[in-house]
């Protein structure tokens, strides 16, 4: 009978020693709570059964008082301290569950309204791309469409420059024809050369006849006056002849002017004019190419827009894992609440104020509880996984 009071002995340190590791290797390296929760109650059932087994077994080693007096201490000894040990450990585990639901609930209300500020700002910012994008499409083939003002524009110039060359040649053509009117204006002054000699000979003859007249006497008085009066015409034709030479003179001192200003016209350099003309055309295809570039690039922030309101979507979504934690430890405070129960019950059993019986159905009662209790709400370990019961 001693060797097996020492063989259950063993065993019942064994178990202890056994459990009380594995439960440490639980806290420190499992990583939900409601884990830790089902290992500690785990580890608990079997010590309701030892007791009974030892008093069973006391029961029919009655015939050795001795024996059965010692195990009885022993086993209240071991579940004195088994006792202590849940009493110790039970509100290191619930307390950090506590603190860790505060703090859950603080940092995702805190994540909560910086996603929901994100959503909106890059709603907002969508919908100033999509304006944007709308209203540039809109312009197209419009009068105010780039792709429509910019070959207008470029077809207007080049009717510009082509209208100063066109002007440049008509000015070579004048200066040809008024170079060419110089000329005859020459010919005139030539010309009125000649009647102010005529003019001044037909003076002179006017001039001989009226002598002549004087020497014949009474006979060239008829003459005299004829003579008087061609010298009369002479003299006429030579003012009108210096009138006429004065407005030409004044005629050719314009035509030399406008020679001079059409002159200066046709001598500009249209090099410059035609190389700024296709400046203006490369500053023209530039701004078409800017245009189609931003037209592009505003439909890639668009498209961002759109990306980024999904992927602040995604995260809202994502924060529901703070769900999943609250209800899992939930789940695990639940089952401390169980184990503190069945401590109770240790505690009963210690003092020996509970019966046998009433133990029984106590503990009855416990496992069918334990048993008959729904997963927890939130049982999936990656938001891919399930779906969460939100608060």
């Amino acid at each position: 009978m001693s060797n097996r009071t020492i063989t259950q002995k063993a065993k019942y340190i064994l178990a202890l020693v056994v459990q009380i590791s594995a439960l440490l290797v639980a806290m420190f390296y499992s990583d939900l709570s409601w884990h830790i929760g089902v290992w500690i109650l785990a580890a608990f059932i079997p010590w309701f059964i030892l007791p009974l087994s030892l008093k069973s077994n006391s029961k029919l080693s009655s015939s050795s008082p001795t024996v059965q007096g010692n195990t009885s201490l022993d086993s209240m000894k071991y579940i004195q301290q088994i006792e202590q040990l849940f009493t110790e450990t039970l509100p290191k585990v619930s307390e950090p569950l506590a603190m860790q639901r505060t703090v859950i609930d603080e940092s995702i209300e805190t994540l909560n309204d910086s996603f929901f500020g994100l959503q909106s700002v890059s709603e907002k910012q969508s919908l100033i791309s999509s304006t944007l994008v709308n209203n540039l499409l809109a312009n197209q083939g419009s009068e105010y469409d780039l792709t429509t003002v910019l070959p207008r524009t470029e077809a207007i110039i080049d009717n510009f420059v082509q209208t100063l060359i066109d002007i440049s040649e008509k000015s070579i053509s004048a200066v040809h024809s008024i170079h060419d009117m110089s000329e005859k204006l020459d010919t005139v002054f030539k010309l009125l050369a000649q009647v102010r000699g005529l003019s001044e000979q037909t003076n002179l003859l006017a001039l001989n006849a009226a002598i002549e007249a004087a020497r014949a006497g009474e006979a060239g008085r008829g003459f005299a006056v004829v003579a008087q009066e061609v010298r009369e015409l002479s003299v006429k034709a030579r003012d009108l002849n210096g009138k006429i030479e004065s407005e030409i003179n004044v005629a050719l001192q314009t035509v030399q002017q406008a020679n001079q200003t059409v002159g200066d016209m046709a001598s500009i350099d249209m090099t410059h004019v035609i190389e700024s003309k296709e400046k203006v055309d490369h500053m023209l295809r530039g701004v078409q190419q800017i245009n189609t570039e931003i037209e592009q690039e505003v439909q890639k922030i668009q498209e961002l827009g759109y990306e980024l309101t999904t992927q602040v979507g995604n995260g809202v979504r994502s924060l529901q894992f703070a769900d999943i934690v609250v209800q899992q430890g939930e789940y695990a405070q639940t089952s401390i609440m169980y184990m503190q129960e069945a401590i109770e019950l240790l505690k009963a059993v210690h003092s020996q104020n509970m019966s046998k019986d009433l133990l029984a159905e106590q503990l009855q009662q416990l496992t069918e509880r334990l048993r008959n209790r729904n997963a927890p709400a939130a049982n999936q370990t990656s938001m891919d996984e399930g779906d969460v019961e939100l608060f």
